[in-house]
């Protein structure tokens, strides 16, 4: 039950990223990459699973995908920058959101991703059916 609670809290803060409400945990891998631990007893109806994590670095989110498909995680300009599928996660390599996710800090953007016109350059960056990014979108802010 607590567990289904702080996943509510944490996909509510995140509604405008994603369209649909899953729960689950994950663990650090030792490479770094996250691992998803999944608690079958809550997701028997459920193809998105997602987990928020705050360090001293910055708040990340995990979202893992099972469905049929595909979930797009969408920029601040409603754009999708991430794409989720079964077969793997795929990044718009000319959205800015795609180069300010990868670090907690600032980062510059390259040339053309500043150029002001975005198009469709998607690009497979994991063969995994989940990914994590950094997002200042989950930020507390009073």
């Amino acid at each position: 039950m607590y567990t289904r609670i702080i996943a509510f809290i944490a996909l509510t803060s995140v509604a405008s990223v994603l369209s649909a409400n899953a729960f689950a945990h994950g663990a650090s891998a030792v490479a770094g990459e996250w691992l998803p631990v999944i608690d079958k007893e809550i997701t028997n109806d459920t193809s998105i699973l997602s987990q928020v994590q705050s360090s001293p670095l910055g708040n990340e989110i995990l979202v893992q995908f099972t469905g049929e498909g595909k979930v797009e995680v969408l920029g601040d300009d409603n754009e999708p920058f991430i794409r989720i599928t079964k077969a793997g996660v795929y990044a718009n390599w000319d959205h800015p959101m795609w180069f300010k996710v990868q670090t907690a800090g600032p980062r510059p953007l390259p040339e053309w991703v500043t150029d002001g016109k975005l198009e469709s350059k998607w690009t497979l960056v994991s063969d995994k059916n989940y990914y994590g990014w950094y997002d200042k979108r989950l930020e507390k802010t009073d």
